[in-house]
């Protein structure tokens, strides 16, 4: 007499197969997209830190306004006596740089820009973006001012706060913020 399988055990055998390859399947597919989701959160972390290294970068080396620095004065700003100047909103930051420009960062489309240039014209030699809008959109960006004017007696800082979130299928929400001193010290004049 042949020994074989019956079909109820064949079946059971079957539907075993099939769990264990639906598991298999379903971690992978998993890990295919914990490994977008981490793909997509590195690039979006690498423009925020371009964009953050490069607005710190400018901000430590700012000039204070309305001095004689290099045979020129130059007035970016409204205020006198001050380093730095935003708005209300605190949208905007406006300085004057070590080479003697006006420059600004801001928030436009979705997109953190720069711009330089002169008193009367802040955005004629440069305006560029320091992120991309296709993988951050770029929700709220602030400038926090401590010690922006001469006479207050403390060393001008400028925090930056960043809210983002990854473009696409996931929209993962970021924070970020740094506080930036001026390398120059706030000394009267």
């Amino acid at each position: 007499m042949k020994k074989s399988f019956t079909l109820i055990e064949l079946l059971l055998v079957c539907g075993i197969f099939g769990i264990f390859a639906l598991g298999a399947f379903g971690f992978f597919v998993s890990q295919v997209t914990l490994q977008s989701q981490t793909l997509m959160l590195q690039q979006a972390f690498n423009e925020l830190s371009f964009a953050i290294d490069k607005m710190s970068k400018e901000i430590r080396m700012a000039k204070k306004d309305d001095i004689e620095y290099k045979k020129q004065t130059v007035n970016c700003l409204s205020e006198e006596k001050v380093n730095f100047e935003t708005n209300l909103q605190k949208n905007f930051l406006i300085f004057r740089d070590y080479q003697n420009k006006c420059h600004r960062f801001f928030l436009n489309e979705n997109q953190i820009k720069e711009c330089v240039g002169t008193p009367s014209d802040h955005c004629q030699e440069i305006n560029l973006p320091l992120t991309s809008t296709s993988t951050l959109v770029i929700e709220n960006l602030k400038f926090n001012l401590i010690g922006q004017s001469q006479e207050d007696q403390k060393q001008p800082k400028v925090t930056i706060l960043i809210e983002a979130k990854i473009r696409g299928k996931y929209e993962i929400p970021l924070k970020v913020q740094t506080t930036v001193s001026q390398e120059d010290l706030d000394i009267e004049y």
